[in-house]
């Protein structure tokens, strides 16, 4: 029998008006699970250092003192890991964070170039590894160093922390440069800051004869050191042209309230500096730096950075020199949206319609792309916003994704990619084996729709794409006849959907990685793929489903469909309701360690109906669904168990993680501000996202990883695109670590 549900209301924040084929990505490439790497914090990727044709990703390694390791693009979206570099001596925790390529001798070898830090006294590892091709051997990079400049006592520095390097011909003089922030000691024992931006250059050639020379030397400001040259502790360093006159800037980042500053050759090993100035209201950094990309053709650079702590995002523009750069030329772009992270620049996607040049960011749990589609860079409402990749079950467990590139096309098939480097990653979720993707290839899909531009409702609560035909691509959560003859559910890392369709259903078993298309229906608040056809069924080759861990509010919240069509497990839970007489469906309240309910759906088509529900705790593990008759439909989240197998007796019960503190705003209600205080118990990743009494969302606040913690942000009213909202009710939503929460507030102009 076909159940009746529903869906809550929620505008996913993607684009109404994208083409077809606009913005699509999906999971293209990752390690194999049984290499020998482990968390990468930097990546780098299309270089070809051995010139055997195959373009290469370099990513990072903490393992063994510091390591780094090259795949190379075998195929279409095939990689190999075909060397590792050797370990150091380094005792520090994180030791490598970043990788480059170049050639700073000069020499037409292609060079593997990487830092490895030192924490609280400079030991015998602390320096610039250079790994260089031999020129004759495939991959031929060799097991020791061909070049080491080491930290040295002269150098005034007792930590060498490195998260960012920039490798280029900086002042145009026919040679390299590596351009170094190092968040060392504020002094060192000679009583000179060890806060440091370096540029350094190359003279002889690795491995024989060679010195590295300082080409610039800054230094941190104090009052016990007034010569010099900054306030703060460097952070990260990239490549732009802000100015538009052909001269490559250093964009210098300084933790410091986001201080930035442009570094500029005025000659040959001569630079400049412009004016530090601090552009956050908050302490804080973006972790791997900002991005340059004219993204309006008008020859000069705009430079995008945001900040980790308030989830900003900022945009430097109209700069005439760099030398003179200022606050006036930073303009906020986004408020509270979690880019904190990895940028990236790039048109990726070759689409058409609205189809521009994009900036992509990481914020922990997601990947962002913000496309420009209008006039004006410094404009929030020139930008289409995309979700276009997010790992919900790795972020259950608080692992994100820290650096991204932009190479492009690596494989040769048309499509661009990105690269992601993750953190936090783990083989194990949930007591379930979840293979440990270290990095990510997210490849533009034209002919594949993500199911999260599938699931975008109108304010009705009906799918934007009704009567589409489109092709998305899961692995299969719910078939074999679990919930009939003709349901299907699948789902990719983000999201799930269900396919309705008999010959479907008929055709695959739970696990399998299937593409499917099909006509997207809305049935009593269910968007469905109907009238489907099974393009391909195979076995997973990337990654494998495990339950998602959430609570008992998850399920009850009036504001969004997040889980709808995941599979998710929810932890002890016991239950005063009967189970169902066999052969009927029924409803049964199920509540968890902290007193929250929740609806647990037993369908007819499982083997649990007509049998005894448990009388001891139990976990549930289930479709997340919903059930709710009326429009614009509100209420009515359950977990669909599949069989008996789903219930787990006779548990313990675990410490639940869980939000502790959502306060209601204050003031309230308010004109044109208004701050929420909140906490977090457990590290993790977490949102705070405000949404209108239709379901749309209005605002993200957090959107990334958080620390335990008491936090405050402020609202002003305004919308994702910088525009005041109407005066009216509005709800604001805290998730992290499975559980939600949610609190009303009034606008009262």
């Amino acid at each position: 029998m076909r159940m009746i549900k529903a869906m809550l209301v929620m505008v996913i924040a993607v684009s109404l008006f994208a083409g077809e084929g606009d913005n699509w990505f999906g999971y293209a490439a990752t390690n194999d699970p049984a290499d020998d790497i482990s968390n990468p914090r930097g990546v780098c990727a299309g270089s070809d250092l051995d010139q055997d044709g195959k373009p290469e990703v370099i990513v990072t390694d903490y393992s063994n003192g510091g390591m780094v390791h090259v795949y190379e693009v075998t195929g279409d979206n095939t990689l190999e890991l075909v060397w590792s570099s050797t370990g150091t001596p380094s005792g520090y925790s994180s030791p490598v964070r970043i990788v480059a390529t170049g050639d700073l001798d000069g020499d037409g070898l292609g060079e593997i170039i990487f830092p490895v830090n030192s924490y609280n006294a400079i030991d015998d590892s602390a320096g610039i590894y250079v790994y260089e091709w031999d020129g004759t051997t495939d991959n031929g990079y060799g097991t020791e160093p061909t070049a080491v400049r080491y930290i040295a006592e002269t150098d005034s520095v007792e930590r060498f922390r490195v998260e960012m390097i920039a490798v280029a011909d900086i002042d145009d003089d026919g040679t390299q440069e590596i351009a170094i922030a190092s968040n060392g000691n504020t002094f060192s024992a000679n009583g000179l800051p060890g806060d440091r931006f370096w540029i350094w250059s190359v003279s002889g050639s690795f491995p024989g004869f060679y010195t590295f020379t300082t080409e610039l030397d800054l230094r941190r400001y104090s009052t016990d050191y007034p010569d010099g040259d900054f306030v703060g502790s460097p952070n990260t360093v990239a490549l732009a042209d802000i100015d538009g006159d052909g001269t490559t800037e250093v964009m210098c980042e300084v933790w410091n309230n986001i201080t930035y500053f442009a570094v500029e050759a005025t000659a040959a090993n001569t630079y400049a500096m412009s004016t530090p100035y601090a552009y956050s209201p908050v302490d804080e950094v973006a972790i791997k730096g900002g991005v340059a990309y004219d993204i309006d053709g008008d020859g000069a650079d705009e430079f995008f950075f945001g900040g980790y702590v308030s989830g900003n995002l900022w945009v430097i523009d109209g700069v005439t020199d760099a030398l003179a750069l200022d606050t006036t030329n930073a303009y906020l772009l986004g408020e509270g949206i979690g880019a904190g992270y990895g940028f990236a620049a790039g048109d990726l996607d070759h689409g058409t319609d609205s189809d521009g040049p994009d900036i992509y960011f990481t914020t922990w749990g997601t990947i962002q792309d913000w496309e420009y589609t209008g006039a004006d860079p410094t404009d929030p409402a020139s930008y289409t916003k995309y979700e276009i990749y997010r790992d919900r079950i790795i972020g259950s467990v608080g692992g994100g994704v820290n650096h991204i590139v932009a190479p492009g096309d690596l494989d040769g098939d048309g499509n661009g990619e990105l690269i992601a480097a993750y953190q936090g990653v783990v083989d194990t979720v949930n007591g379930y084996y979840y293979a440990p993707q270290y990095f990510r290839v997210i490849e533009f899909t034209p002919d594949i729709m993500p199911i999260s531009f599938v699931r975008e409702n109108d304010e009705n609560g009906e799918p934007v794409w009704m009567d589409s035909v489109v092709t998305i691509k899961g692995i299969v959560t719910a078939a074999d006849e679990v919930f009939g003859t003709s349901k299907v559910y699948l789902q990719d890392q983000g999201w799930g959907m269900c396919v309705y369709d008999e010959t479907v259903e008929g055709a695959v078993d739970i696990g399998d990685e299937i593409v499917v298309t099909g006509s997207v229906d809305f049935y009593n608040g269910l968007t469905e793929l109907t009238s489907a056809t099974l393009e391909v069924s195979s076995l997973p080759t990337l990654w494998s489903v495990c339950p998602i861990l959430i609570g008992c509010p998850s399920l009850n919240d009036t504001v969004g469909e997040t889980y709808e069509g995941l599979l998710t497990q929810i932890n002890y839970v016991t239950t005063e309701d009967h189970f169902p007489a066999e052969g009927s469906n029924g409803i049964v309240t199920i509540t968890d360690s902290l007193d929250n309910d929740a609806t647990m759906f037993i369908d007819d088509d499982t083997d649990i109906d007509g049998t005894t529900a448990p009388w001891v705790p139990f976990n549930v593990i289930g479709i997340a669904s919903q059930f709710d008759y009326s429009s614009p439909y509100w209420e009515g989240y359950q977990i669909m168990p599949r069989s008996l197998d789903d219930l787990e007796l006779g548990v313990e019960e675990e410490e639940p993680v869980a939000v502790a503190l959502l306060s209601q705003n204050a003031p309230n209600p308010f004109r044109t501000r208004t701050t929420i205080e909140f906490s977090i118990v457990k590290s993790g990743y977490a949102s705070l996202k405000i949404y209108n009494v239709s379901g749309q969302l209005v605002k993200t606040l957090v959107d990334g990883h958080m620390e335990n913690g008491t936090y405050t942000r402020t609202w002003n009213g305004r919308d994702e695109n910088g525009r005041t909202v109407a005066s009216g009710t509005y709800f604001y939503k805290l998730e992290s670590g499975g559980f939600s929460r949610t609190n009303k507030m009034i606008i009262a102009r």
